[in-house]
């Protein structure tokens, strides 16, 4: 399919300069505080992203006896961070060494942290392409022992030399045959050993355990991550993956497993240090809509036995096909440290991914996913979901930190064959996160998706006890027909920023651009989400006269919401909605108008008056293309009552390319106050004034 929008040459990335006002929206002037007032420090930004030795500011927020209840701190704060570097005035460098750190300010001995996510520039297809290309290349160790598999099951290449399982295994020329056989011996290897399966062979597995699921389980504690997952040499990980075979086999080892079954499971323990590579894992379902379901699932953990507890597993260049679920995060007990990355995700009928609602600092990062899911699921009853995160346990136990869904590219290339077109989400989450990082991800379902479709979408769901903690949403392309693009509710200090929406799709069921707060919160059971920052997206809308059709919606709860260099081009509908407010009696939240579905959001008593503390900025936004400017105007501190600009966008070749041509009124109308320190490409820093919208000319 034909990748939409131009990813922009990177280019040096000067200092990156961030204002009091951006840091806290109405704390006071910078100074040095009392330290007898001052009850908390926090950082902001509290998490953001650097190309690799890149530069920008963090700032030093006091929090205590003051005016406004925040002060910026000018002087006397302690900076460190874990990685790069950082001066007395909070100028940070990063390292060139991908990954994520952390940054402190102590303060009157109070402490704050934020996080700095260095990533790489460049396109998801491209980083995808890198991933799995590194793995594919990655040569078998030259320490430990190497056990080898071969086996010539149907679909293998010609001139297949199958082993067997009478032979020692420990040489290319004699290998042992059978999975099983391959699954006895992980489970009894020592740490630096690898399971070696021959390139194309191919083997054909069946259950034979109830449970089905529960036949190959792999635990071997004497597995360890050692220095780096992805360095060739480490010798400590337990491997399985592939070796190429004197008969010159050169595909991928094919595992085909037939009926209900797990290709592996982990079932009690810990199990630390595992890389699963470049292995082709084949289901024999016909994906959505194929009306064959059987409940079959690549890699499966925590589900036949005690809880687990794993840390440190590269699942890398694999490809996942026809199956059910291709990977289940733990039901029971924790997996830390697990990185996705490099895998194609083909054809997967009820989740390519599900689970890691527990642990910390998991990744899915640089991968392929065509045609998953995207319907309801007709043997389980629930919605099939692309990449579902979830506790899996609907009691809210449990707490996820650091995850990441970053650099994936997500298609639905056959919408008009077997899956149909997408009418759930794609990216889909409830339970407890804190520093949920998603970011550079292409989400396109095709223009016949249809008005249950999310690109992006998170909240409780009336579900799990749910948070969203120190989330961020940045630098996403997503493309719909009809649908939600970007969705978030219960994420107290919420950043959406730099993303593109595209939905013009003709059937105009439901569209709407970015919805959050979404949903108001469940007492007692989520967080109220207060503080959401929309900035610097660009939205592109068509299609016919549709009266629920919006741009931007900031409703359902909260206070201090920022609406900042928004640029919406909607033929229908209202660009801005901003309806909250106050009730006449009571002064419990309200909504002036609630025709979007906003849930949990009281009955008002009296008349839905505006609140001023709603908002705390709705400013230097822009408007075009038929759509009202506002449907609700609840001013607060710095409310415009319009969009700063309302003329012709002038974007390039739109609907496929939104950057700036020449003479575009969206540069330079921007605030810097509000603004993200960088534009979508994430190489071009942000001058005073940034631009409107995602782009930087």
């Amino acid at each position: 399919m034909t990748r939409l929008f131009r990813f922009l040459r990177a280019r040096p990335v000067g200092m990156l300069f961030l204002l009091c006002v951006l840091a806290c929206g109405s704390c006071g002037t910078g100074v040095v505080a009392s330290q007898d007032a001052v009850s908390a420090v926090k950082v902001t930004p509290g998490m953001t992203s650097f190309p690799p030795a890149g530069t920008g500011t963090f700032v030093a927020v006091a929090q205590g006896a003051f005016a406004t209840g925040e002060q910026a701190l000018s002087a006397g704060v302690v900076w460190t961070a874990s990685a790069g570097s950082i001066t007395s005035a909070g100028l940070y460098t990063a390292p060139t060494q991908l990954g994520s750190y952390q940054v402190q300010a102590d303060y009157a001995g109070k402490t704050g942290l934020a996080i700095a996510n260095v990533v790489a520039p460049g396109t998801p297809g491209a980083l995808y392409a890198a991933a799995s290309s590194s793995c594919a290349n990655m040569p078998l160790r030259s320490t430990g022992t190497i056990r080898y598999f071969c086996d010539c099951a149907a679909g293998s290449q010609a001139g297949c030399v199958a082993g067997s399982d009478a032979n020692p295994g420990t040489s290319a020329s004699a290998p042992k045959q059978t999975w099983s056989a391959a699954i006895t011996a992980f489970n009894a290897m020592n740490a630096g050993d690898t399971i070696a399966l021959c390139k194309g062979g191919a083997w054909a597995l069946a259950s034979t355990s109830t449970p089905n699921y529960c036949s190959f389980g792999v635990g071997n504690s004497r597995c360890t991550a050692g220095a780096s997952l992805t360095d060739p040499a480490n010798t400590s990980t337990c491997d399985i993956r592939d070796y190429s075979p004197s008969w010159g086999g050169t595909a991928k080892p094919a595992l085909a497993g037939s009926g209900n079954l797990a290709w592996i499971t982990r079932q009690a323990g810990s199990t630390n240090g595992v890389r699963i590579l470049n292995l082709a894992f084949q289901g024999s379902n016909n994906g959505p809509n194929g009306g064959v379901y059987n409940d079959q699932r690549a890699l499966l953990l925590g589900v036949c036995g005690s809880p687990i507890s794993d840390s440190s597993w590269l699942v890398c260049g694999n490809t996942f096909d026809r199956m059910r679920l291709a990977i289940q995060g733990p039901q029971s007990g924790t997996a830390s440290n697990v990185r996705v990355t490099g895998n194609r995700f083909t054809m997967n009928d009820l989740d390519a991914i599900l689970g890691f609602g527990n642990g910390s600092n998991n990744s899915i990062d640089a991968n392929f996913f065509d045609n998953n899911c995207g319907f309801p699921h007709p043997v389980t009853g629930n919605q099939a979901q692309t990449v579902y995160l979830t506790p899996l346990s609907n009691t809210g136990v449990g707490v996820a930190t650091g995850t990441s869904i970053v650099n994936n590219e997500f298609r639905r290339s056959n919408a008009g064959g077997t899956p149909g077109a997408c009418a759930t989400g794609v990216i889909v989450s409830h339970g407890q996160y804190n520093g949920l990082n998603i970011e550079n991800n292409i989400i396109d379902t095709a223009t016949s998706s249809l008005g249950g479709c999310e690109g992006i979408s998170f909240s409780a769901a009336g579900s799990d006890n749910t948070y969203f903690r120190n989330m961020t949403v940045r630098r996403n392309l997503v493309t719909l027909g009809s649908g939600v693009a970007i969705t978030i509710g219960q994420a107290p200090g919420l950043a959406i920023e730099n993303n593109i929406v595209v939905l013009t799709g003709t059937s105009d069921t439901w569209k709407q651009g970015i919805w959050s707060p979404r949903d108001g919160a469940r007492a007692g059971l989520d967080d109220v989400q207060n503080n959401t920052r929309i900035a610097n997206n660009t939205l592109y809308m068509t299609g016919t006269s549709l009266a629920g059709q919006y741009g931007v919606h900031a409703g359902a709860e909260g206070i201090g919401h920022i609406i900042a260099n928004n640029s919406v081009y909607s033929v229908t509908g209202a660009c801005f909605s901003t309806p909250l407010g106050t009730c006449s009696v009571g002064g419990t939240v309200c909504m002036v108008r609630n025709n979007i579905g906003d849930a949990n959001v009281p009955a008002c008593s009296g008349t839905c008056n505006p609140n001023a503390s709603a908002y705390a900025a709705v400013t230097t936004n822009a408007c075009y293309g038929g759509a009202s400017a506002f449907y609700a105007n609840s001013p607060g501190s710095d409310f415009d009552p319009g969009p700063g600009v309302t003329g012709n966008p002038l974007f390039t070749n739109p609907p496929t390319d939104l950057t700036l041509a020449a003479g575009s009124p969206l540069i330079g109308a921007g605030s810097a106050a509000n603004a993200p320190s960088t534009d979508f490409t994430l190489v071009k820093t942000r001058p005073n004034p940034p631009s409107i919208g995602a782009y930087e000319p």
